[in-house]
């Protein structure tokens, strides 16, 4: 088969198949989240739209001003303001106005679930109903395709599936961390941190029953104390199991 030649100054769009400019944009957020969204969420390219992009309605519920979203990832091939899912925006600006333009779209669509870019990592957010308000909240993750917004997160050993994009999700992983740091923390103890978290995934894996569910992850709008109480205690059941490569008195 003949590969399709691309342009100078050109890509192809991982969605579409078809050709578009090769931006810092593109390869650093919209072309790496796409990649995510299919090879480790598992949603069909079909339910997802890059190019041509989607507009959504960005005034008001009555307003026929439609605005260009980067990504937009549908419920079914419709395709239309019926079967928004998710609305992706990585225009990578100001973090306050991405997020507010975020929410502002989310607010005038079905959409119940947001992304946006800021520090070189992408941030998740999920829209609430309450009694005829709309109300919004920072969540850990989306749902991969085929789950709800309660199973996130919740995940029996054996449906634990590698990942291929490994080096992204550290970047992103790792941006993260760095953006959230207070002023005095020293890398070193970053990385440091961040190794006794991967040995309790490892552990978690290694020790959990495949029909188990796994003790390493964070529901959707689980609080941060309840999430750091129970991997706080696997870290206990491997300082047991592997004291002999961790420092004399580990700790988060």
């Amino acid at each position: 088969m003949t590969k399709k030649r691309v342009n100078k100054g050109y890509i192809t769009d991982y969605i579409s198949g078809g050709s578009i400019l090769n931006t810092v944009k593109e390869l650093k957020t919209t072309q790496l989240l796409s990649k995510l969204l299919v090879e480790d969420y598992h949603y069909p390219k079909e339910l997802i739209r890059t190019y041509p992009q989607f507009k959504v309605k960005g005034r008001s519920e009555k307003s026929h001003h439609r605005c260009p979203v980067d990504l937009v990832i549908f419920n079914n091939i419709t395709q239309n303001d019926d079967s928004i899912n998710t609305i992706v925006l990585c225009n990578r600006r100001s973090a306050r106005k991405e997020e507010d333009q975020l929410k502002l779209f989310l607010r005038f669509s079905k959409a119940n679930f947001g992304i946006y870019y800021e520090k070189n990592s992408f941030h998740f957010i999920c829209k609430k109903h309450d009694n005829g308000s709309i109300s919004f909240k920072t969540i850990s993750n989306i749902p991969m395709y085929g789950q709800t917004a309660e199973e996130v997160g919740i995940i029996k050993r054996e449906q634990l599936k590698p990942t291929s994009n490994l080096k992204t999700i550290m970047e992103c992983i790792i941006n993260y961390l760095l953006h959230c740091k207070t002023k005095d923390l020293d890398f070193s103890i970053l990385a440091e941190q961040l190794m006794h978290l991967i040995i309790c995934k490892l552990f978690d894996e290694r020790y959990t029953h495949p029909h188990d569910f796994v003790s390493f992850y964070a529901e959707i709008a689980e609080e941060s104390t309840v999430v750091k109480q129970r991997i706080t205690y696997l870290f206990k059941q491997v300082k047991l199991n592997y004291h002999d490569i961790l420092a004399p008195t580990p700790k988060f």
